[in-house]
C-alpha cells in the first residue's frame, strides 16, 4: 500500500509540472497525445513480453518434469545413475523454483514496457508516416521507407531477438540447475523433452539472427567502400547477394539445430554448421574483397559511374 502509494506521488509529482507547462502555451492536446502513446506503448510491450515468458516459464516446467534429474555419473554409465536413484539423490524438480516465475516475469517484462515506452516515437512515426514521393535507385523504396518504416521493423527485429535471448539463457540456467547439463546430452536417455526444448530455443535464435541479414542490404546504402558515401558496384553486385546467401544459409542452420534435437549423433550437425560458415565467410567477406581489388579498383571510374551520377542527383535533390 506504502509502495502504490509513492509510486502515485512521483508519478504525480513528475508529470503534473509538465501538463502545465504545456497548458500555458494551449498545447495541452500534445501532451495528452504523448501521455497516451507512451502508456499504451508501454502497457503493449508489458503485456506482450509478459505473455511470451509465462507460456515458456509453463512449458519449462513440464519439460523438466519429463526429463529425469542427471548427473554427470549417468552421462558415463546408466550404472552410476541407477545406483544414485537407490540412494534417492537423483529426483525430478520439486516445482518450486516456478513458483518465483511470475514475480521474475513480471520483473523482464516492467523492463520490456519501459524500452518500448523510450521507442514510442518510432512505432508513432511508422504509424502516421506519409510518402516522400522520391525513390532510392537500388531497391526502389520511398524514401519514408528509410525514414519511419526501417527503424520501426528494427526496433521489432531487436525486441523479438532480446525476448528470445532472454528466455534461452533462462532455460539454460534452469535446466543446468535442476536436471545437470549432462542429461542433454546423454546417450542413455532415449527421449529427452529437455534437450528438444534447448535445442528449439537455440534454433529460433539463430534463425532470428538470420533475418539479420534481410535487414543488412538497406546499409549499403550507407556504404563507405567505393569512391562516393553510399551503394556502389561491389556493394550491389556482390555484397548484396552476398547478404542473401547469408540470410538462407542462417535459416538453414536453425532448421539443423531444431531437427538435431530430436536425434543423438551431432558429428553430421557439426560438419554442417561448420560448412555453412565457411560459405557465409566467403560470400560475405572474401569475394566481395576479391571482386572490389581486382575487377572494380583497376577500372574504377567507369565501374562506379552509375552511382556517382545516384549520389550527385540525390545530393543536389537534398538541397
Amino acid at each position: 500500500m506504502v509502495a502504490t502509494a509513492l509510486v502515485l506521488w512521483i508519478t504525480l509529482v513528475s508529470f503534473y509540472p509538465e501538463y502545465l507547462w504545456f497548458s500555458s502555451f494551449n498545447f495541452a492536446s500534445i501532451w495528452w497525445t504523448t501521455l497516451t502513446h507512451t502508456l499504451g506503448y508501454a502497457l503493449a510491450g508489458f503485456g506482450i513480453s509478459a505473455l511470451w515468458f509465462y507460456c515458456f516459464d509453463w512449458r519449462l516446467e513440464k519439460v523438466l518434469f519429463k526429463t529425469p534429474k542427471d548427473s554427470l555419473f549417468s552421462f558415463v554409465s546408466p550404472a552410476f545413475s541407477q545406483v544414485l536413484t537407490q540412494l534417492n539423490l537423483l529426483k525430478n524438480p520439486s516445482g518450486k523454483p516456478f513458483k518465483k516465475s511470475l514475480l521474475w516475469t513480471i520483473g523482464i517484462a516492467f523492463f520490456f514496457g519501459l524500452w518500448t515506452k523510450s521507442h514510442w516515437q518510432t512505432i508513432a512515426l511508422y504509424l502516421y508516416q506519409t510518402p516522400y514521393g522520391v525513390s532510392d535507385p537500388i531497391f526502389g523504396h520511398d524514401v519514408s521507407f528509410y525514414f519511419f518504416s526501417l527503424p520501426f521493423f528494427e526496433f521489432v527485429y531487436h525486441g523479438c531477438l532480446g525476448l528470445v535471448l532472454i528466455t534461452l539463457i533462462r532455460t539454460l540456467v534452469v535446466s543446468v540447475t535442476y536436471s545437470g547439463i549432462a542429461s542433454l546430452f546423454s546417450p542413455y536417455i532415449q527421449k529427452n523433452s529437455l534437450k528438444t526444448h534447448l535445442f528449439s530455443l537455440v534454433g529460433l535464435f539463430i534463425g532470428l539472427l538470420s533475418l539479420a541479414y534481410f535487414f543488412k542490404p538497406f546499409d549499403l546504402l550507407y556504404s563507405k567502400r567505393g569512391v562516393v558515401f553510399g551503394a556502389g558496384f561491389t556493394d550491389v553486385h556482390t555484397q548484396l547477394w552476398g547478404y542473401m546467401v547469408s540470410g538462407i544459409a542462417l535459416s538453414c542452420a536453425a532448421v539443423l539445430v531444431i531437427i538435431w534435437g530430436y536425434r543423438r549423433d551431432y558429428k553430421p550437425l557439426l560438419i554442417a554448421l561448420a560448412t555453412l560458415a565457411g560459405l557465409i565467410f566467403i560470400v560475405n567477406g572474401l569475394y566481395p574483397g576479391m571482386v572490389q581489388s581486382y575487377q572494380v579498383a583497376p577500372n574504377e571510374l567507369a565501374k562506379e559511374k552509375p552511382y556517382l551520377t545516384h549520389n550527385i542527383h540525390f545530393t543536389r535533390l537534398a538541397y
